[in-house]
């Protein structure tokens, strides 16, 4: 019943919120659709050389993050391409929390994985 109650509740979740995304690890890559469920900006260093870091939290559903049969759990330097509301692309790095995760489980099934992420800004030099 819970399991039920968990499908039902993150397809929901998946249509109202997901975006298409590409999620790569070295030359591999998946299309797969993610939820964007957290931003938080951090501000770094003196005033006059600030840097930004733009932390987003993404919901994936486990079972889409397949590659030739192999479930991919998010691992450190995966990274997600986005493309924003606005038409510019985002790529997010796969970065662990202070606790050294880098996703952990919503959900009680483990279906839903919330993965954590670091914008990675262009190089502009």
């Amino acid at each position: 019943m819970l399991a039920n109650a968990v499908n039902i509740l993150s397809s929901a979740l998946k249509t109202s919120a997901g975006q298409a995304t590409i999620y790569r690890r070295g030359n591999d890559s998946i299309e797969v659709v993610g939820a964007p469920v957290r931003s938080q900006h951090d501000v770094y260093g003196e005033e006059e050389t600030n840097l930004t870091a733009r932390e987003r939290d993404w919901i994936y559903w486990a079972d889409d993050l397949t590659s030739d049969g192999q479930r991919w759990e998010p691992q450190r330097h995966d990274e997600i391409d986005w493309i924003d509301p606005l038409g510019v692309k985002r790529t997010y790095q796969v970065l662990p929390r202070p606790d050294d995760r880098t996703f952990r489980h919503t959900d009680p099934t483990m279906q839903l994985l919330r993965v954590y992420t670091v914008e990675r800004i262009p190089n502009s030099e």
